[in-house]
């Protein structure tokens, strides 16, 4: 049994989350999941994966290689960038865990993705976070989700309440306020 990945500040109907991950390169849709390498139970309830090909939907596969995100991404990693360029397939993870209590479904949803990408995936595009994750920085940034800790952060405001739920080691510096505040749960 995994651990929990607890989420005190939940109050029900405060909003759904919006997954949406693009694996490019051949990933090994049969290999087996691992629950305990990967810390994750599988396909969380609300989210769907679906394979792209050259045969199938090639527009899909090309469509994520275009814009300011791809443009910056050819940039700052060539190397890498070439590869998915070069690619043929993409998996993609997305869809809306309803109103959970817990975070689970984020724990359940980072394994997944490491599991694609050690088994034949080349990159996670995340455009949630405008970004292209190599497999290496992808496992440097998990790396303290690992050891059981999540950071959530959370900003208020007068009139309602937000919540962010990010893993904290996926923040950018450009997100860090100055009312916002961090708890590190274990």
């Amino acid at each position: 049994m995994l651990k929990d990945w607890l989420r005190p500040s939940y109050q029900p109907n405060g909003g759904d989350p919006f997954l949406f991950y693009v694996i490019y390169g051949e990933v090994d849709l049969e290999s087996p999941l691992s629950r305990s390498s990967y810390r994750s139970e599988g396909i969380p309830d609300g989210l769907e994966v679906m394979h792209y090909g050259s045969d199938r939907h090639a527009d899909v596969v090309s469509g994520f290689r275009e814009d300011y995100l791809w443009e910056e991404f050819l940039k700052n990693d060539p190397g890498c960038a070439a590869q998915v360029a070069a690619a043929n397939e993409c998996v993609v993870l997305r869809g809306t865990p309803t109103n959970p209590a817990n975070l689970n479904y984020l724990r359940d949803t980072v394994g997944l993705l490491t599991h694609f990408l050690g088994h034949g995936g080349l990159c996670v595009y995340d455009p949630h976070m405008f970004n292209w994750w190599t497999p290496e920085r992808w496992r440097e940034r998990i790396r303290v989700l690992n050891g059981g800790k999540l950071a959530v952060l959370k900003r208020e405001r007068v009139d309602f309440r937000i919540e962010y739920f990010i893993v904290g080691v996926f923040l950018p510096k450009s997100l860090y306020l100055s009312r916002l505040e961090v708890d590190v749960l274990r």
